[in-house]
């Protein structure tokens, strides 16, 4: 049955026929789900389906991404050597929706092309949810695409869309649970300069995410990176005085930025910590060129660090 399938969703001449092509696609989903023991005859399945993926046809599209999730769940680390494909054309999908909410891809109806999207998007998250969880352990050569996309993307990091918001949220969990530290936390902080730039959504998610990594790093890890990360914080923290247009809500980010201070902070020995507290003194008392409220803003944000100090070292 499963050749059958993917004949049909290989073959050309069913292309005309969008609906026997989707049945196709569901078809294997289907029994990749109800038949999971049968891997042998699902991994001829995934080359065919990640092929696909390419399709103009979004709704194809969108049924390829969610059947080759079914498809590497079932596989696990067999579909290893269709990762490569696979991570190569899911960018290119992610970017059929672009910045201003429109898609690449020209359609009749208004109604079509935003169901559409709203579904390719979530396909793509329902994939990339088991690629990480089954093959998290092989992602090191696209994890700054995929940390980009969950942190820059704007359909993922706003709430304008609860469905999406949310599985987006599960999937950037998954991510600080399946990656190691070493490798998921520098692109993380690599990254802060486009989250500037963009709105303060994402902004905070650039610092949510590494809230959840530093709460789960082993010693070495911390040792490794709790001056890098503590830097950062602190230059986050000046944006309150830069009135940015790109940040709707400075509240919202500098508390993100502090959660993430105080996060790292209770993973510290007192012989880490002081050295980065003096260093917080310091950026405190240090002039702010260009700006005659800066040194008071600094004041003010040092106070509500040091309040969330008291109120988690007790």
């Amino acid at each position: 049955m499963c050749s059958k399938l993917v004949h049909l969703v290989d073959d050309s001449i069913v292309d005309s026929d969008t609906t026997l092509k989707l049945r196709a696609i569901s078809g294997l989903e289907v029994l990749a789900n109800r038949f999971p023991s049968n891997y042998c005859t699902f991994s001829t399945c995934l080359t065919s389906i990640v092929r696909n993926i390419n399709s103009d046809n979004l709704v194809v599209a969108s049924g390829c991404l969610r059947t080759t999730g079914a498809l590497i769940n079932v596989l696990g680390p067999r579909a290893l050597y269709e990762l490569p494909h696979f991570m190569e054309n899911e960018p290119r999908r992610s970017n059929d929706v672009s910045l201003d909410g429109k898609t690449n891809f020209s359609e009749n109806s208004c109604s079509v092309v935003s169901n559409s999207k709203q579904s390719l998007l979530l396909s793509i998250l329902v994939t990339l949810e088991a690629v990480i969880d089954k093959l998290g352990g092989f992602m090191n050569p696209y994890l700054g695409d995929v940390i980009k996309l969950m942190v820059l993307h704007p359909q993922y990091a706003s709430g304008s869309n609860s469905k999406l918001k949310t599985k987006a949220d599960s999937v950037r969990r998954l991510v600080t649970e399946k990656i190691l530290v070493r490798l998921a936390l520098p692109p993380l902080l690599k990254i802060y300069p486009e989250a500037v730039s963009t709105r303060d959504s994402r902004l905070s998610i650039s610092f949510e995410m590494p809230a959840d990594l530093i709460s789960i790093m082993d010693r070495s890890s911390v040792s490794n990176y709790h001056i890098k990360v503590f830097g950062q914080c602190l230059l986050a923290l000046d944006l309150c005085f830069q009135h940015l247009v790109s940040i709707e809500s400075i509240v919202t980010v500098e508390k993100n930025v502090i959660n993430a201070m105080i996060v790292l902070t209770m993973k510290l020995t007192e012989t880490m910590f002081k050295p980065l507290f003096i260093k917080s003194i310091e950026w405190t008392e240090s002039n702010v060129e260009d700006c005659d409220m800066g040194s008071t803003n600094r004041a003010i944000s040092f106070h509500g660090l040091v309040n969330k100090l008291s109120e988690n070292h007790r």
